[in-house]
Formats: C-alpha cells, sequence, structure tokens
C-alpha cells in the first residue's frame, strides 16, 4: 500500500511512499529521501489508495521519529473512488523486475492505461507477487522511451504455468490516455 503526501507551504510539495505500518491511526513509513524536515509552518495532507478507493485527510500530523515518518489522522476521511482510463491493447516484449529481487525477468505486455499495465510472463516468482511493486520497462515503445513503470502487483493469475499480473501504476500517466485515445481514433 502507498501513499501520497502533500506538503504545502509557499508551494506544494509531494512525497510518494509505501507504508510500512499501520498502528491505530498512525501510518509509518521509512523516511522518503528528499523529505528533511516537519515545517510548523506548513499544511499537510495524506492520500492512501485501497483497492480501487483513494482516501484523502486533510491537516494531518506528521513527525519524524527513529528515520520514520510518522503520520497520524483523526476522523474520517473523503473517499473517491479512483479514475478508471480506457486501456489499449499493447503486445511489445517487456522485462521486469520485482519487490525484493534484483534479478530481470522478461515477459509480454497485455495492455496499458494511464493507470496501469498488465503483462504476462512463465516468472515462476510471479506467482507470490501480488502486493508487490514491479518495476517494468516496455520494450520498442517511443512514447516511453525507456521510461520505467513502477507499479503494485493486484492480480496474479496462474494460467497453467504462464501468470497474468494486472498492477495499477504509483501515479497515473495522462500521455498514456492521450496515445490510446489517438490510437483508438484511428
Amino acid at each position: 500500500m502507498y501513499f501520497t503526501l502533500e506538503e504545502v507551504l509557499d508551494t506544494t510539495k509531494e512525497y510518494k511512499q509505501r507504508v510500512t505500518e499501520v498502528k491505530g491511526s498512525t501510518i509509518l513509513a521509512k523516511l522518503p529521501v528528499d523529505f528533511r524536515t516537519v515545517s510548523s509552518s506548513a499544511a499537510y495532507n495524506l492520500s492512501v489508495i485501497v483497492d480501487n478507493r483513494i482516501y484523502r485527510w486533510d491537516s494531518i500530523r506528521v513527525e519524524i521519529k527513529d528515520a520514520m515518518l510518522r503520520l497520524t489522522v483523526t476522523g474520517n476521511p473523503q473517499v473517491f473512488n479512483r479514475r478508471k482510463y480506457r486501456r489499449g491493447p499493447l503486445f511489445n516484449h517487456c522485462h521486469f523486475t520485482i519487490e525484493g529481487s534484483a534479478m530481470p525477468y522478461v515477459g509480454t505486455m497485455v495492455n496499458i492505461s494511464a493507470g496501469g499495465y498488465s503483462f504476462f510472463s512463465d516468472a515462476e516468482e510471479l506467482k507470490d507477487a501480488k502486493g508487490k511493486l514491479i518495476e517494468l520497462e516496455v520494450d520498442d515503445f517511443p512514447l516511453l522511451e525507456d521510461e520505467e513503470l513502477a507499479g503494485t502487483a493486484i492480480r496474479v493469475t496462474d494460467n497453467n504455468g504462464v501468470y497474468i499480473v494486472g498492477c495499477r501504476m504509483l501515479s497515473d500517466n495522462p500521455d498514456i490516455d492521450r496515445y490510446i485515445e489517438t490510437k483508438a481514433v484511428q
């Protein structure tokens, strides 16, 4: 599970990080690399994506303790359905890594959208990949120009040793949505 922390001071700065632990109304995470200190004059907002919903809290308490970020929420969050984007078929080869392993694997894309992607591979390590971060590069896809797509595996289907994996990206990519829209028109 990932969250986005917005720090609103003179400008808004976003930090994206993976949740390490939840204790009651406190969310713990490793300190983001570029997060230096908590500003007493800043306002902080928190968004957490769970399944297909976004939970958002405004004015949360932020602390740093033992090199961990502690986010304490109060009250009920605002709940939003996550945007659904059109999917476009894609049959390019891809290579990817799975959280916890530096070993690269190969697969074939199934489809892509501004919010996620799916692919298949016979890499047996995918069997237990649900909930893990998968970083993927699509071969011969000029739109991304070797850009890596980071997503959390939300579905893994075993089809006789071929694993079909659906991932939700950590952040939406509007360029992909525009690309799919132009391809659908043609």
